[in-house]
């Protein structure tokens, strides 16, 4: 199986409520989930997509139910519309949604269907109000433990645009939260080697939305984190796995001395000079009081590895990147 086909992905983005208040960004939001799943950076295929706008909750079941039943080693599912918690119980809310009935797709529900499935890895999307209510446990307002539960199976990811309690907001026709992950995705997420995981898109999205006093929520049980896409990485890894290479850091705590007379030097030291920028490029590297690698060489100053570098550097001299 290549990789497209162990990996599937339904979209489902909600515009025309029928009942309740429309909305304008989710369609929109669809599209550019798709343009990152589907493909790598590389051009390389990534996620097989399914990708659906303005369906009925019944529909949406049907869809979920596709998903959790289809042959994959890695499932994603994604929702951008209204979200609502009605006597306690999350629901994801098709076009049909009613304020008093039909309250749409219960996260309860949405939460046993996965729980069951033979799946290895989940990794649940929602980008709607409330969306944080979704994997609580039914005991979460227990007497004896005041505090919210989860119940996830392992394998299984969540990332949610908001608390149990809170909305989800769209500017400019795009919803916030899958604004922050489609950058996630292109590469503010991504790691050394140009992987993007849920912790990764997680922390991008939760640094930039304070202002928007919308707070995300993260799930998670895993004894590993596949990345969801690859990105194209800033320094290539051939230049990375040098890092541990007795012509630059022999030792993960050397330092070494720079001298403006590098640049007038033989081109085996403009080239050193050449590399150790890539290293300050992907903060591996830092300079005494915080100076850049060209100001450090001008003063005569040394650089060393970054703490971030340090472990680069164990898993360079392991051979693991």
């Amino acid at each position: 199986m290549s990789m497209q086909d162990k990996r599937k992905a339904l979209l489902i983005g909600n515009n025309n409520y029928f009942y309740v208040s429309k909305l304008k960004g989710c369609e929109y939001d669809v599209t550019r989930m798709k343009e990152v799943l589907e493909t790598h950076d590389k051009g390389d295929p990534n996620f097989s997509v399914f990708d659906y706008v303005n369906l009925n909750n019944e529909t949406i079941e049907e869809e979920i139910i596709a998903l959790l039943e289809r042959k994959s080693t890695y499932a994603l599912l994604y929702f951008s519309g209204h979200g609502r918690v009605v006597n306690g119980e999350g629901f994801i809310c098709g076009v049909d949604t009613k304020i008093e009935s039909n309250y749409g797709v219960s996260m309860n529900w949405l939460s046993e269907k996965i729980n069951s499935s033979k799946i290895p890895e989940i990794t649940i999307i929602l980008d709607c109000c409330h969306a944080g209510e979704f994997g609580n446990s039914d005991d979460k307002n227990s007497k004896t433990i005041p505090i919210e539960l989860t119940t996830l199976r392992k394998g299984v990811t969540i990332l949610a645009a908001t608390t149990s309690d809170d909305v989800a907001a769209e500017f400019g026709g795009k919803g916030i939260f899958t604004s922050l992950l489609y950058d996630g995705f292109k590469g503010a997420a991504a790691d050394i080697l140009g992987h993007v995981n849920p912790v990764g898109l997680f922390y991008c999205a939760e640094s930039i939305l304070n202002p928007w006093e919308q707070r995300p929520v993260f799930k998670s049980f895993v004894d590993q984190m596949t990345p969801i896409r690859y990105c194209i990485p800033a320094v290539k890894k051939r230049i990375t796995r040098q890092l541990a290479d007795v012509t630059y850091f022999e030792k993960k705590d050397t330092e070494i001395k720079l001298s403006p007379s590098i640049f007038r030097g033989e081109d085996q030291e403009r080239d050193k000079v050449l590399w150790l920028s890539y290293f300050e490029k992907s903060g591996l590297l830092e300079c005494p009081d915080g100076k850049t690698l060209y100001q450090a060489i001008l003063d005569g100053d040394s650089c060393r590895l970054s703490p971030y570098g340090k472990h680069v550097w164990e898993l360079a001299l392991k051979k693991m990147i």
